[in-house]
């Protein structure tokens, strides 16, 4: 859940008030007639959408019910006066629905399971949320990376009592010439192999890389987007996999 559904709604209320002092200037001039209708027609389309947004969740009722009257009366009231009355009604009550709000936003309905140990693996994906919560969403793609990659090492050090490095060979002479970290990649082709989650999961693995890679660098080709459905989806995927790693872990 982001907070710009609630954005949005308050800048079309704005825009409300904006018209009726207008109207009540030029209370015949059809401009500003026909200009009210818009933004009464728009806020309409905001406030579903946020009631969309809250839906199920557990803002107080008590808060929802005065708002929803006042929204009520800004749509089906003809009086000008009536309607700027009530505008003002709302702006003193914003700040209880944006405390409300932020309440909601950090109780996401994400599902991060119980088997996921208190590491900092777990850390790092309960920053994701936290990111998601604040709209930065390419540093929620970048921590969800992260969770994934510390915890696929975790693993692969507590399953092979191993460093997860691998030999450097020159390709000319074919002698050693160092180690190199394996990376996310490898480590990802080597958690399938060790069927730490099935194979049907492979896809996720890789998304998860390429989206972390994607926001921590910027893009050559073209913007790399930032949104919140992207991220939304990363934080999910990544709850599934350090679920499937740490139940199979668990009873090795």
């Amino acid at each position: 859940m982001t907070k710009e559904s609630l954005t949005e709604l308050e800048y079309s209320l704005k825009n409300v008030k904006s018209s009726l002092i207008n109207l009540k200037k030029y209370p015949r001039h059809s401009h500003y007639k026909n200009n009210l209708q818009k933004t009464l027609i728009e806020l309409k389309k905001k406030n579903l959408n946020f009631q969309a947004v809250i839906k199920n969740s557990n803002i107080s009722k008590k808060i929802m019910k005065n708002f929803d009257s006042q929204i009520s009366i800004l749509l089906d009231e003809n009086n000008t006066d009536v309607k700027l009355n009530t505008l003002k009604n709302l702006e003193m009550f914003w700040p209880e629905i944006e405390n409300e709000f932020e309440t909601i936003k950090q109780n996401n309905d994400f599902q991060i399971s119980e088997i996921i140990p208190n590491n900092e693996h777990k850390k790092d994906l309960l920053e994701a949320i936290d990111c998601y919560n604040t709209n930065s969403y390419l540093a929620c793609l970048v921590m969800c990376r992260r969770s994934f990659e510390g915890a696929l090492v975790s693993c692969y050090k507590k399953i092979t009592k191993t460093e997860p490095i691998r030999d450097n060979i020159c390709p000319k002479c074919q002698k050693k010439i160092g180690t190199l970290y394996m990376g996310i990649t490898s480590l990802h082709k080597w958690a399938l192999k060790e069927e730490l989650y099935p194979d049907k999961y492979k896809s996720l693995g890789i998304l998860i890389a390429d989206l972390g890679a994607g926001g921590a660098h910027p893009s050559l080709l073209s913007e790399f987007p930032r949104d919140s459905d992207i991220a939304r989806s990363q934080i999910q995927n990544t709850a599934i996999l350090l679920k499937l790693i740490y139940s199979k872990t668990k009873i090795l």
